[in-house]
């Protein structure tokens, strides 16, 4: 199809253009060079593609769009779920799609089967029978300018219930893409196969969603609600926007994981691209959606700027709401890796998802965990100028859940699973806990206290500069929230400690209020911490217990000079095992403190 052909195809069971109803044969499409105005203005096929493959189709199709202009429906409203694809795959096809757009305008519009890619192979009553991976489609779209909408399936990438392998590489030109509960870019809801995304200097916007007025549940990109297969996403360049959607405790990703998925999640971003990344209800900003099993790998290197929110629940960069499983801490792990590459600083802003005036009993971290979560969470921080705030929740039923807030950067509230802080490098510009009694570093608050080790912190400094961690209303600057759980501070090397303050009754490094125990331990730095109210620089905050070794390096704590209800040591505090052995030490309690 080319020059001045303007072109309007229906088909049912066939495709409108492409091949019939369960055909074998091999078919090729090429639409370029249409002329300004001409081209494909319409090509739809109830069960067939629009343009591709009939329902059925066992031969390879080929589909190749150079300098033409295609729409395959008007707008997203003339069908929300017929199961063929708009550009690729019929339903049920079982040949290899290959589909390539160069220097094109391109609107599609899925149902059931993608806008741009595979169509649905089956539904909740109907499982497919493909095997997973056997069959692959793969997308190029190149310098193109590209509009995509659909229903349960991904806009572009797969079909709901989609056993087929994905491979899409987007590079330069201007995409936006949405789905209600498949993803933007990525799976189909409860999609089976493996799914590959590389997105290079392009202007992406991806949305979970179609029409903020109804509520979805899909992903911006990533994988679908429900999807099994393996998702990979590389992002290099460029600017990105994605947004999952959900409400409560159940979402999915901006980028990353749907809901309910169990497919493992290996996103990079990297080279210089800014994203913007949001999640939906329970769903990450940047990482797992919530009721994920999956384990999610995130590595940021070398982005110029990321801003990440969480969704209500849920985590800025990390994991959804209650992902994981209690009885295995390596199913849904979570590990985020922040680094420079060669002279390239990411700009970090991370919050977790807030609802103050809804009925979430769960907040998540800036960096780190969701609300409930039960997985295993290891944050690596190397490089990056980071700011991080944790989430914050309020049930506006019967304001029971007021201590309920994530870590600006560790586990979010009421987490069960171990967290793990390695920072090694870059600056923490500011790492603040949720109002409710977050640590700045550390744990999140819980509602009750908790001895039994379950969701225990581990923090390591070594190097880098933290210029202010903050905790908030009961939670330390580094240490254990308010009702936090037992935490081991370590702190060596070079690490630079600016100002580190507790939040009201907390330690500035040490425990929150009627926290768990927490272990310090100092073997170099330079260190200036200061309690909150009747709480100690370091070492305990009210009601809680800690321990302080000391080895070397210049340390100043200090109590807090305003604490009305009882002393504020410098180091020390109620319930504290201190070891000096070395080190220069400057320690300033209040009133009855020592």
């Amino acid at each position: 199809i080319t020059g001045d052909a303007l072109v309007y195809a229906y088909g049912s069971g066939g495709a409108a253009i492409g091949s019939g109803e369960s055909s074998t044969g091999e078919t090729t499409i090429n639409i370029h060079d249409t002329t300004a105005e001409k081209g494909v203005k319409r090509a739809f096929a109830y069960d067939g593609a629009g343009i591709g493959s009939g329902h059925y189709a066992s031969g390879q199709t080929h589909i190749t769009i150079r300098n033409a202009s295609v729409s395959s429906l008007d707008s997203s409203d003339d069908s929300t779920n017929n199961p063929g694809a708009g550009i690729g795959s019929g339903k049920g096809a079982k040949g290899n799609t290959d589909i390539t757009i160069e220097s094109s305008t391109v609107k599609a519009v899925g149902g059931n089967g993608a806008a741009i890619g595979s169509g649905s192979e089956g539904d909740i009553y109907s499982l497919p029978t493909g095997t997973p991976n056997d069959l692959k489609t793969i997308i190029r779209i190149t310098d193109s300018n590209v509009t995509a909408s659909s229903y349960s399936s991904a806009a572009i990438g797969s079909g709901s219930y989609s056993t087929n392998a994905t491979d899409i590489k987007i590079n330069g030109g201007k995409i936006e893409a949405s789905s209600y509960d498949g993803s933007g870019i990525g799976s189909g809801d409860s999609a089976k196969g493996d799914t590959d995304i590389h997105i290079t200097n392009s202007d992406v916007t991806a949305k979970g969603f179609i029409d903020v007025r109804y509520v979805s549940h899909g992903t911006g990109i990533g994988s679908g609600i429900n999807s099994s297969g393996k998702t990979t996403i590389d992002i290099s360049g460029g600017t990105v926007k994605a947004m999952g959607s959900g409400d409560g405790y159940k979402g999915s990703a901006g980028i990353g994981s749907g809901s309910h998925s169990t497919g493992d999640t290996d996103i990079t971003l990297r080279d210089g691209v800014t994203v913007e990344a949001i999640g939906g209800g329970g769903g990450a900003g940047i990482g797992s959606g919530s009721d994920a099993n999956g384990n999610t790998t995130i590595l940021i290197e070398g982005a110029t700027k990321v801003t990440a929110t969480g969704g209500s629940t849920a985590a800025g960069i990390g994991s959804g709401h209650y992902v994981g499983d209690i009885n295995d801490p390596s199913v849904g792990s979570t590990t985020i890796t922040i680094r420079n590459s060669g002279n390239v600083i990411p700009i970090i802003e991370a919050k977790g998802g807030s609802n103050e005036n809804g009925s979430c009993w769960a907040s998540g971290a800036g960096i780190g965990s969701g609300g409930n979560t039960l997985n295993k969470t290891t944050i690596n921080i190397e490089g990056g100028e980071i700011t991080a705030t944790g989430g914050v929740s309020l049930d506006s039923r019967n304001h029971s859940d007021e201590r309920l807030s994530g870590a600006g950067i560790g586990s979010g509230s009421n987490v069960s699973g171990e967290t793990e802080i390695n920072i090694k490098g870059g600056t923490i510009t500011k790492a603040t806990g949720g109002k409710y009694g977050g640590a700045g570093i550390g744990s999140g608050s819980s509602d009750t206290k908790d001895d039994s080790k379950k969701g225990a912190v581990t923090i390591n400094i070594t190097d880098g500069t933290i210029e202010k961690a903050e905790g908030k209303n009961g939670g330390a600057g580094i240490g254990s929230g308010y009702y936090g759980r037992s935490s081991t501070v370590n702190i060596s090397g070079n690490a630079e400690l600016k100002d580190v303050r507790g939040g009201n009754l907390a330690a500035g490094i040490g425990s929150g209020y009627d926290s768990d125990k927490v272990d310090v331990v100092i073997d170099g730095g330079t260190i200036n911490a200061t309690g909150g109210d009747s709480a100690a620089g370091i070492g305990s905050g009210l009601n809680s217990r800690s321990s302080v070794t000391i080895k070397s390096g210049t340390v100043n704590a200090k109590g807090n000079q305003h604490s009305n209800n009882f002393g504020s040591s410098g180091i020390g505090g109620s319930y504290a095992d201190v070891t000096i052995s070395g080190g220069t030490i400057t320690a300033t309690g209040y009133d009855t403190g020592a």
